[in-house]
């Protein structure tokens, strides 16, 4: 029986440690010449990502082998429940490291299919079997034991006052994916067939540069989000929806070839430069529908939590927010339409689940 189980472990383990990558990057060199979209390249990127892909997967795996009396194979599972270590940051250091491992080595070898079609695959992948197998596995073994919040997670919804590690993990799991699922399609480029959003009578439109001030500060308004939300409650509504408007907004992005090419003015004045700096960062595409305002709007319900003051304060924002990203020339008119459909029909996702 003993010999049985050691190959059984042996072989699984071989399977995942070898098997498995070994097949996807068999799978990556396959899909090459079929994944239609620019490759990336960056060696330094590359290997840090997949160093620290490394580096959580050796503490994951030592932690459980340590801590859980056991191997980390889930047909061989450990008889203890593991919450030290790596653990008390992340409830799944093995998987999120093997997925930047993924990222990591798609980016050192600039591979087009690795970056956008193996990579994806994989986070669903791992998503599924934590999902529809592993939870429901560790609380049929382990109970309430299984529920312990990690450091690095989303707010509960309670209310008490969000606890620091609450605040940070918004920015870690919410505002950094955005970032970075935003530079991605940023990446790609104009498609092929893309359609300018603008009417004919908005190329008309003057530039104001002074505007820039408010366009920009977008990203003061939404990075303050987190930490003036006094309720657990509310930090947790403002980070699902803004998970799921990154979800939703950029298969828009992908799907959609609405473009807004910034319309042309002189830069005369030091903001006028500052927004062509940021022209030169984000133009033309992810502008359908318009981010800076959907965050604007999930920013200014959140803030209305606190007191009617407060609420003043972040609508009114909000509102010069929107008005800034027509008169800097940075978004179409349909844009901004669009963001306030998406931003009324994502913040009712607790009632579309229900029907779902």
């Amino acid at each position: 029986m003993n010999t049985r189980r050691t190959l059984g472990q042996f072989l699984y383990g071989t399977l995942f440690l070898v098997g498995i990558p070994g097949l996807l990057v068999w799978w990556a060199e396959a899909t090459e010449a079929v994944v239609p979209l620019p490759p990336l390249q960056s060696t330094w990127a590359g290997l840090a990502l997949t160093a620290a892909g490394v580096m959580l997967i050796v503490a994951g795996m030592g932690t459980l082998m340590v801590h859980g009396r056991g191997l980390p194979m889930n047909a061989y599972p450990p008889p203890a429940y593991v919450r030290q270590g790596i653990y008390r940051l992340t409830p799944h250091p093995i998987y999120l490291g093997f997925w930047l491992g993924c990222v990591g080595v798609a980016l050192w070898s600039g591979s087009a299919s690795g970056l956008w079609l193996i990579s994806p695959m994989v986070a669903l992948g791992l998503a599924a079997l934590v999902l529809g197998y592993e939870r429901l596995d560790l609380r049929q073994r382990f109970g309430h034991e299984a529920l312990h919040k990690p450091s690095i997670s989303l707010p509960r919804a309670v209310a008490h006052r969000p606890s620091g590690w609450d605040r940070l993990s918004v920015y870690l799991l919410v505002l950094i994916p955005w970032a970075i699922a935003f530079e991605a399609v940023f990446a790609l480029g104009v498609p092929r067939d893309a359609v300018i959003a603008y009417f004919p009578f908005e190329q008309r439109w003057p530039v104001l540069q002074w505007t820039e001030a408010i366009y920009a500060s977008t990203y003061v308004f939404v990075l303050a989000t987190p930490l003036i939300l006094q309720t657990s409650t509310a930090l947790r509504r403002f980070a699902v929806t803004g998970l799921i408007a990154t979800a939703a907004v950029t298969l828009i992005y992908l799907t959609v070839p609405l473009v807004a090419p910034p319309r042309p003015f002189v830069a005369d004045t030091f903001l006028g430069r500052l927004l062509m700096l940021e022209r030169a960062s984000a133009n033309t595409v992810a502008a359908f529908p318009a981010f800076h305002l959907i965050w604007s709007l999930l920013s200014a319900e959140a803030w209305s939590t606190r007191s009617r003051a407060w609420a003043t304060v972040g609508w009114l924002w909000a509102a010069l927010i929107a008005v800034s990203c027509l008169t800097t020339g940075m978004h179409a008119l349909v844009d901004l339409v669009a963001a306030a459909v998406a931003y009324l029909v994502l913040r009712q996702y607790r009632v579309i689940g229900r029907f779902a």
